[in-house]
């Protein structure tokens, strides 16, 4: 059995969200894509994403604007 690290699943959203603004269902559509090329995710991942989402939010490098979520704008 493969588990998927927390740390992956942020460094594929920041990946996803480095592209463009993303929506969570379009966010999870386009992870679930990416781990079934390299690694099948075991568990729930809705949960892990909104998970790393609010760790990426509190730390400051993914902002939320009504459901849409994208990378703060570099200064």
């Amino acid at each position: 059995m493969t588990i998927t690290s927390p740390d992956r699943i942020e460094r594929l959203i920041l990946d996803q969200l480095s592209r463009r603004e993303m929506r969570l269902l379009a966010l999870l559509v386009s992870l679930r894509r990416a781990l079934n090329g390299t690694t099948p995710f075991k568990g729930d991942l809705g949960r892990a994403v909104n998970a790393a989402l609010r760790r990426l939010i509190a730390s400051g490098t993914v902002q939320d604007t009504g459901g849409v979520f994208s990378l703060w704008p570099r200064s």
